[in-house]
């Protein structure tokens, strides 16, 4: 990719990734000195600048390396989102369902569930129904996304990315 045949110095070189625009002009075009044109239009393209970066995939990924990089975990958290128990009574169905739930802390207890109080001998339970989630917990701009939808997402479009740079060099 590098067009002016200059070879890139030690901690100058890289792929910028800048959410505000004259701070990408100042230090991020410093990082890309001597591309191809064609890499520089696509670099330029790609950049999270304010207000869409939050939820760029790009800055995403950006900020979670960053975090990585500086020994800041990126947590997860079980998300339970529903949970269903259906009751059987003689002739009749009682279901008791619940909706939305919110992340759990530190070995939280997921939910409590009071069974109704007129159970008898012959009532009972036909299943339990759960629906949960790993989420991302204290990443960042990640924080509260499905990791399971996410990382793939973000492995896209690096993929992505990386065969539209590649395709500039032939």
């Amino acid at each position: 990719m590098i067009q002016s045949g200059a070879t890139p110095k030690d901690g100058i070189s890289g792929f910028p990734i800048y959410s505000n625009e004259s701070k990408y002009q100042e230090k991020g075009r410093r990082m890309i000195k001597g591309v191809n044109p064609a890499a520089v239009t696509i670099i330029d393209g790609l950049q999270p600048f304010e207000p869409r970066h939050v939820s760029d995939p790009l800055y995403i990924l950006n900020e979670m390396w960053n975090r990585d990089k500086h020994r800041l975990l990126n947590f997860t958290n079980i998300a339970l989102y529903a949970y269903k128990a259906t009751y059987t009574y003689p002739r009749k169905y009682r279901e008791s369902p619940i909706r939305n739930l919110i992340g759990m802390n530190d070995c939280a207890e997921l939910c409590r569930f009071r069974h109704p109080s007129d159970l008898t001998p012959e009532v009972r339970i036909s299943h339990h129904y759960a629906h949960s989630g790993l989420v991302f917990k204290d990443a960042g701009p990640a924080t509260g996304k499905e990791v399971v939808e996410l990382l793939p997402q973000l492995v896209n479009v690096v993929e992505s990315i990386a065969n539209d740079l590649i395709a500039t060099a032939v």
